[in-house]
């Protein structure tokens, strides 16, 4: 089993009226604020990389349940304002099941995924948990 058995996948959306320097300095807020979730919640490896209205982040934790995905996305949908929003997607190494959440000011959306096992060898395996 891998040692970091989750990839966390994450977007900001910006507003596209905001300016330039108001963008700049909300980016900066918010990835601070992400970046303060993330560290609570034991992730490793956290990156951020932005490209015109958006800003696009990822981590590694060593493990996420629905529960845990749900808090986290909870956390973070108390910060939006109108100005953006934020899609989530937690990518469970073993390929069984991962959580999608779309979240804006008026609250979010959730989508658990469950993907079909590989044949019987994979089903059985996910079966025993793993």
């Amino acid at each position: 089993m891998p040692k970091h058995r989750v990839e966390v996948f994450g977007q900001i959306v910006y507003a596209p009226e905001i300016s330039y320097d108001d963008l700049m300095a909300l980016e900066n807020e918010i990835v601070g604020l992400v970046s303060a979730l993330l560290e609570d919640m034991r992730a490793e490896f956290i990156a951020f990389e932005s490209e015109g209205d958006r800003t696009f982040f990822q981590c590694a934790l060593q493990s996420c349940d629905q529960e845990k995905a749900k808090a986290m996305a909870a956390r973070l949908a108390e910060k939006i304002k109108t100005q953006w929003e934020c899609k989530l997607m937690f990518v469970d190494k073993m390929l069984f099941e991962h959580y999608f959440y779309a979240l804006n000011h008026h609250g979010g959306k959730s989508k658990k995924l469950l993907l079909p096992a590989a044949g019987p060898i994979d089903k059985a395996l996910a079966d025993e948990g793993g």
